[in-house]
């Protein structure tokens, strides 16, 4: 009678962390511009609720002005990364 042994294949990982496997995010003007144009989405529906309805939530009113304050940041960070 012969007994097969189910072969478990288990990776071993270490715990040492390699400077290549680590990615650091830079900063592209191709990011900055993907950015705007989600901004400009989320623009567009939070104008909806401050504007359509006629009384818009304090959160909503908050909304808009931190979109606007994040779009206004995506406008200036390329002018940034081009003066370094």
């Amino acid at each position: 009678m012969t007994v097969h042994k189910k072969s478990t294949n288990v990776r071993k990982t270490s715990t040492k962390v390699d400077n290549k496997s680590i990615k650091v995010h830079k900063k592209s003007i191709k990011g900055y511009q993907s950015y705007a144009f989600i901004l400009l989405l989320y623009f567009m529906l939070s104008s909806l609720r401050v504007f359509g309805v006629p009384n818009p939530l304090p959160f909503d009113i908050t909304e808009l002005i931190l979109v606007v304050l994040a779009f206004i940041n995506a406008l200036f960070g390329p002018k940034n990364i081009n003066s370094n």
